[in-house]
């Protein structure tokens, strides 16, 4: 029993023993284990940068699920302890969040920019809200993104990256203007769908002030499409651009620079006939028996054999001869920075092009500060102080084109092939009222303006610690700005050489025979002018922010007050009598050419209410009642109100358990009214009177009276007009897939606007002594304008240092006039504007309408035939004959003593003006895209931005429709384009183009001259490198940045192939092709 019992213990205490050391191995083990762990905590380092290399300052760099973290420095460096391979999650406030493994060696990470990170703030009318609970159709870009696009204005750098945001270019010319609207217009007076641009708070005046900022500068544009604008109600109809410009932030000065230089070709010229294939054409012309006859070589306007044998070797290209790839040159510099207590930036910008045809010169600069102080805990103040200086010099000839400089590109490309420009130091006179183009361009002729604004922005800020939540806020703005301008014409030498072959069109360059003084007399002038305008705004707003539980409450109230003035006066001087002295008292006379003065104010209330639950549940409202002066004082309040609601649906638990692969559902619409008045002159309520040699008090005869006074818009005022209103509605989706990598977004809106400025006619022979005078505009037009906008991109990591990002939009609108003042008599014809839309053709019919021709008579037996089938018929009093368009005859001229109306719609015989008939639906390109890809490699990206449009035709110009000819008025012997060269003739029977003798009848607007509007244009491409941080930091560097931007470098697809699609005229100034180098450094 004993030994059983001892034998018991043996064998317990053995499995003791047993289990104690098996229990000592285990935490032995573990400890080994927690050693070898706590090893391969090592230290990790990198840089963090955004996509074009510079440093992001304050980027939290973490391992999730743990407290390991930190935040990268001013250089975006961090430093950690973590395990090898771990992972590292990257974040900052508008770029897309970012993980990693680490490793050993340093790291290089690289953020990309997210324009729709939920968290952002979009800056919105008075305030910014985060785009989570964004309600409104904003469209959203920062300056980073456009700020190596080299152009002469802001706008062209939007060009394709905002859905539903055009930007006109209809020439290349430097220093011109370029118009930006939002979505379809919804009426058709004039300015309508011009947008408000708001600068830092401040309502401008014009685009001018929008397009003289530099990318450098700007932290971000929103453009409000809808009815998120009627917070600016009574001038918001055609939308609200809505600019931020950076200010300093806490941290060492930040001093960054960037320039760029370049050169601009043309993205093409206008194919031109060449000096022997214009003669041939011209020919045509000296057929004195019919087009099927031999020329007569008898006639001095025809060219002889002799004559086109020497054309053949003889080509004077006028615009190779005066054209010159021009320069481009933008030197940007900025400083931020500051402490806890004060802030501070500074920047300024250089922009100088010189233009591709001599004496051209475009200079622009723009300087500004910002201070901003925190005086105590609750009041801030901010000073801003910027000035913008433009500075342009042009050829100058008198009628000129003020943007595109069709007058003087026109005569280089239309004068003749044979005619040399200039022979040594002489130029060629081509014994024409034109005399030598090029002379005139090279002359010292000219046009010089100068631009000059200053701008003080200053503002408080109170936050009081009693009453948590409540900003309030006071600001003053006051612009003074003034401009000069001058026009100098003087005398130029042509000279004439003799001349030979059968009929004299051959010059003979040995052989000056006599000069020619050019602008001379009355043509010897110089205009003056001078101009100025100040204008301030003054803001005062209360704000308030409080939260109750999960109940979300934002108010603010405002009060605005604005007023501006301008007063211009030009000066002409005519006969010169002092050669070369560009002074008033050189001429022979001198009067006041113009002179104006305005002055204009508003005032307005604005509030706006912002709630949300838990943030399911979105409510906003908001109003402004607005006054102008521009109407009599029983018109001058408008009152704009506007209310959205929306849905995050993302934050549904049934869609979160649901909807797996969606992140993000929000739906939204608004509704509102906006107003605007740009469609109205000042005063008009008003008698106003000008300085003329009119005989309203007086005649011109009598003494005293040269330059009476006389009435404005014949005597009539109309006191009740007012506001012309949109009301304007917007439903829209926003959504993200696929962990944020993929975000959409469409809205879908709708616009009715009446109450729309336009002029009515009517007859008042008792007031003035004429009829069907103007009055002026009143309320009267309706129209409504419908579309939808959509925005989408991705964003795809492919490696540690490679990713890309793919971005588009795309848009569409239409419009159509409900109701317009028009003479009853066009109604259901081809002049009727009601029923069509709002842009209008030639002579102001609709764009879609013309004459159908049915084919092109290419024998006299296709004459005969048609003839016979058709007898007495007459193409506007033209027998039809071979070589000429075959117009379809649809109607004809009512009988009024027959109680008919005045267009009948059936054939009469003839081809008139009542045979317009629908060619197409829309004109332009009512579709528009862009999309843009990106891809980065380490510190390597390129950019590319493309841009189209399609669903539209446009009418070829009425010069297009024109083949060679002899203007009547300069006798000069006019080119055209090359493809008259494939025009009917005898030795051409097939040709495609009817013949160049049939102008008259050629230039009707017809299906014949239509062409597609589509087009898809490589609109931007841009590569960049930066130095490696390591790089920069052993050798002691500056962040540095190089990279090369091109712009329109390629159309993809256009079925304009004579000229740039963009041109309304061939003789526009080219559109340009620019390539830039860059360099961009930061320390």
């Amino acid at each position: 029993m004993k030994n059983n019992q001892q034998s018991a213990c043996s064998q317990q205490g053995h499995r003791f023993s047993s289990g104690f050391r098996l229990a000592v191995l285990l935490l032995v083990g573990l400890c080994i284990s927690l050693q070898a762990t706590a090893q391969v905590a090592i230290k990790i380092s990198g840089t963090v940068t955004d996509e074009k290399g510079e440093p992001i300052i304050g980027a939290t760099v973490q391992v999730p699920g743990t407290i390991i973290g930190t935040a990268t420095d001013l250089n975006g460096f961090f430093e950690l302890q973590a395990a090898e391979g771990a992972d590292l999650r990257v974040s900052y406030v508008g770029y897309k969040p970012t993980q990693v493994k680490a490793t050993k060696t340093t790291m290089r990470l690289i953020m990309l920019e997210d324009t729709k990170s939920l968290g952002e703030a979009v800056v919105v009318g008075y305030g910014a809200v985060k785009r989570e609970n964004l309600l409104g159709s904003v469209s959203a870009l920062t300056g980073q993104e456009i700020e190596d696009i080299p152009a002469g204005n802001l706008s062209q750098t939007l060009v394709g990256k905002l859905a539903a945001v055009g930007i006109n270019e209809t020439t290349g010319r430097p220093g011109s203007t370029t118009a930006l609207t939002i979505r379809t217009s919804g009426s058709f007076s004039t300015g309508s769908d011009i947008p408000l641009f708001i600068i830092n708070g401040v309502i401008c005046e014009s685009q001018e002030e929008f397009d003289m900022l530099d990318p450098s500068q700007i932290e971000s544009i929103s453009i409000l499409k809808d009815a998120a604008a009627a917070v600016y109600g009574a001038r918001a109809a055609g939308g609200a651009v809505i600019v931020t410009l950076k200010k300093g932030k806490e941290g060492k000065a930040r001093i960054t620079y960037s320039g760029q230089a370049g050169y601009t070709t043309p993205t093409r010229f206008p194919d031109m006939l060449s000096a022997y294939d214009q003669a041939v054409l011209m020919n045509e012309y000296s057929r004195p028996l019919g087009l099927s006859t031999p020329v007569d070589y008898s006639l001095p306007g025809a060219f002889t054999s002799d004559e086109l044998d020497a054309f053949r070797s003889l080509d004077y290209n006028w615009v190779d001869a005066a054209w010159r790839n021009s320069y481009q040159l933008r030197n940007n510099l900025t400083v931020s920075g500051g402490s806890d207590k004060v802030r501070y930036f500074v920047g300024g910008s250089l922009w100088n092009e010189n233009g591709n045809f001599v004496n051209i010169d475009v200079k622009k600069y723009t300087i500004r500060t910002s201070l901003e102080a925190d005086v105590t805990d609750e009041l801030t103040a901010s000073l801003e102080l910027s000035t913008n200086n433009s500075n342009k010099v042009f050829p100058y000839m008198q009628g000129d084109g003020q943007d595109n400089m069709n007058g003087m590109y026109g005569l280089l490309l239309y004068t003749t092939r044979w005619q040399p420009y200039k022979v040594g130091d002489k130029y060629v006179d081509t014994g024409t009222s034109a005399a030598n183009p090029l002379a005139l361009l090279e002359s010292d002729c000219y046009k010089h303006s100068m631009d000059v604004s200053t701008t003080i922005n200053a503002a408080l800020t109170f936050k009081p610690k009693a009453i948590p939540g409540l900003t309030a806020n006071v600001r003053y703005s006051y612009t003074d700005g003034h401009s000069h301008e001058k026009q100098y014409t003087s005398p130029y030498l042509t000279w004439d050489f003799s001349r030979s072959g059968a009929n004299n069109h051959l010059y003979n360059l040995d052989d000056p025979i006599g000069y020619y003084v050019r602008n001379t007399g009355d043509n010897q002038r110089i205009t003056l002018g001078y101009g100025k305008k100040n204008s301030y705004q003054l803001n005062a707003s209360l704000n308030y922010v409080k939260q109750f539980g999960k109940h979300n409450l934002a108010a603010m109230i405002n009060y605005e007050q604005s007023e501006n003035e301008s007063d211009g006066t030009s000066i002409r001087a005519i006969g010169q009598q002092v050669p070369g002295l560009e002074r008033l008292e050189a001429y022979r006379e001198v009067d006041i050419y113009s002179s104006s003065i305005n002055a204009s104010g508003r005032l307005g209330f604005i509030g706006r209410f912002n709630y949300d639950y838990a943030g399911k549940y979105l409510l906003e409202t908001s109003f402004r009642e607005e006054a102008s002066v521009k109407f009599s004082p029983g018109k001058r309040w408008g009152f704009f109100p506007q209310a959205a609601l929306g849905w995050r649906v993302s934050e549904e638990d049934f869609f979160k358990d649901a909807v797996s692969f969606m992140d993000y559902l929000k739906v939204r619409a608004s509704a509102g009214l906006l107003g605007q008045d740009n469609g109205l002159g000042s005063y008009e309520y008003l008698y106003s009177y000008n300085l003329s040699t009119g005989q309203y008090f007086g005649t011109a005869t009598d003494v005293g009276m040269e330059n009476g006074l006389s009435v404005l818009r014949n005597g009539l005022v109309t006191e009740g007009v007012t506001w012309e209103k949109t009301r304007s509605f917007n439903v829209g989706i926003d959504t993200k897939f696929l962990d944020d990598r993929l975000d959409f977004s469409i809205d879908g809106y709708y616009k009715h606007t009446w109450d729309i400025f336009e002029m009515a006619s009517v007859t008042f022979t008792d007031i003035v002594g004429t009829e069907g005078s103007s009055i002026p505009k009143i309320n009267s037009g309706i129209a409504n304008a419908w579309g939808t906008d959509v925005e989408l991109g991705y964003t795809g990591r492919i490696s540690d240092v490679s990713n890309f990002v793919i971005k588009g939009n795309f848009s569409w609108g239409d419009n159509v006039i409900i109701r317009k003042q028009q003479d009853s008599k066009w109604k259901n014809t081809y002049a009727w504007q009601e029923g069509g839309p709002t842009n209008r053709g030639e002579n102001g019919y609709k764009i879609d309408y013309g004459f159908a021709p049915k084919g092109l008579f290419q024998s006299q037996e296709q004459v005969d035939a048609y003839l016979a089938e058709h007898p007495g018929m007459t193409f506007f009093n033209n027998q039809p004959a071979v070589g000429m368009l075959v117009y379809k005859d649809v109607a004809r001229a009512g009988d009024a003593v027959q109680g008919e109306p005045y267009y009948v719609n059936e054939p009469d015989g003839k081809v008139d003006e009542f045979d317009l008939v629908p060619i197409s639906k829309r004109s332009g390109t009512p579709f528009a895209y862009g999309f843009s890809f990106g891809y980065t490699y380490k510190t390597f990206r390129v950019d590319m931005t493309f841009t189209g449009g399609w669903g539209g035709h446009t009418i070829m110009n009425k010069a297009e429709r024109t083949g060679p000819y002899i203007n009547n008025v300069t006798d000069l012997n006019h080119n055209a384009l090359s493809y008259w060269k494939d025009s009917w003739s005898i030795d051409n029977p097939t040709g495609v183009y009817p013949n160049v003798t049939y102008k008259s009848l050629n230039e009707l607007p017809s299906e014949f001259w239509l062409r597609s509007s589509s087009i898809l244009r490589l609109r931007t491409i841009n590569l960049s490198y930066t130095l490696p941080r390591d790089y920069t930091v052993k050798y002691g560097l500056p962040s540095t940045r190089v990279f090369l931007t091109s712009t329109n470098l390629l159309t993809l697809y256009s079925q304009f192939k004579y000229k740039d699609a963009n041109l309304s005229r061939y003789y526009d100034y080219p559109l340009l092709r620019a390539f830039n180098l860059g360099l961009s450094l930061s320390l």
